[in-house]
């Protein structure tokens, strides 16, 4: 792999900034398959060497968000605000930060892809999406339909977890077994995460990024096993800082007030910032892995014998 051995000096990265048609490619000559725990630890060293790109990329993904949804939320709430009720206001705000949500996070899972490709991108790539009409509508309905059955899922999910009884004496197991089926019930939509990426990197429409994520799944079934494990993890331990947090937040507001809530908040912010992170490069070391396999289970077409 490009980070192997490398731990002490940079990888030697390109000059000019240029993009190919294919970012993703095959795997270079002399490497063989990774697998799941090979994967995580060069997503490790990864996200080390680019740190700093991915969090100039995440912070204008980020402020761009912020922009939109003022832009859009606050003449929207003046406009319909009071018409609407709560309920159809709610679905009216998901509806539309799934629209300024999915471009974004789709852009920003393309600038992690290109830099662990060493392209060395430069952060305004989070904006590939919406370069094109066409493009943006594919990236919509192929990253947003695995982020609206996530959301349902857990939302379905977590009203059986609010059911289950209180153990008694121990807020933190509480909160976070109540939490449980909703994190576990994101499994349900993990055969299409990769729709999105794949539009931008192999420029696929809706369908053809849906059915090859799908593909992904029924072809790479050990290491789709291992990319699931992997998520589960990452998502319980999101569910176990939510669950600190909920019960901190109490002890903290009667113990030390509201300047220790809002410090806890920051921290808070910057764990799942820096989660966020590495979760999104495990994401793309694992989509590569899933492509380059795929690849090599089809010959060149060089090296395909040819009828004279």
């Amino acid at each position: 792999m490009a980070y192997e051995g490398k731990l002490l000096k940079p990888p030697d990265l390109p000059i000019t900034y240029s993009i190919p048609a294919d970012p993703v490619g095959r795997r270079p000559a002399g490497e063989g398959p990774c697998g799941s725990v090979a994967l995580v630890w060069f997503s490790l060293v990864a996200s080390y060497y680019h740190f700093r790109q991915l969090v100039v990329a995440f912070l204008l993904a980020a402020g761009l968000l912020v922009c939109a949804a003022v832009l859009v939320l606050v003449p929207s709430w003046h406009l319909f605000g009071k018409v609407l009720s709560r309920s159809e206001w709610g679905l009216f705000n998901l509806g539309v930060s799934l629209v300024l949500i999915t471009p974004l996070i789709v852009g920003y899972t393309y600038v992690a892809l290109l830099a662990i490709q060493e392209l060395r991108p430069r952060a305004r790539e989070v904006l590939h999406p919406v370069r094109s009409g066409r493009r943006l509508g594919n990236v919509l309905v192929a990253g947003g339909l695995p982020a609206a059955g996530g959301w349902a899922v857990t939302s379905l999910m977590g009203l059986i977890g609010r059911t289950l009884p209180p153990i008694p004496e121990d807020l933190f197991w509480t909160e976070f077994f109540r939490g449980l089926p909703g994190t576990l019930a994101l499994l349900l939509v993990l055969p299409l995460v990769f729709s999105g990426i794949d539009v931008l990197a192999a420029r696929h429409d809706f369908r053809a990024a849906i059915v090859r994520s799908i593909g992904f799944m029924v072809r790479q079934p050990r290491l789709f096993v291992g990319f699931a494990v992997i998520s589960v993890l990452v998502n319980l331990i999101i569910q176990a800082g939510i669950a600190a947090i909920k019960i901190s937040h109490v002890w903290l507001e009667a113990h030390l007030g509201g300047d220790a809530i809002l410090l806890l908040i920051l921290l808070l912010l910057v764990w799942f910032w820096v989660l966020l992170i590495f979760e999104t490069v495990v994401f793309v070391h694992f989509y590569r892995e899933f492509v380059w396999r795929e690849r090599e289970a089809v010959p060149p077409a060089s090296a395909v014998p040819t009828c004279s």
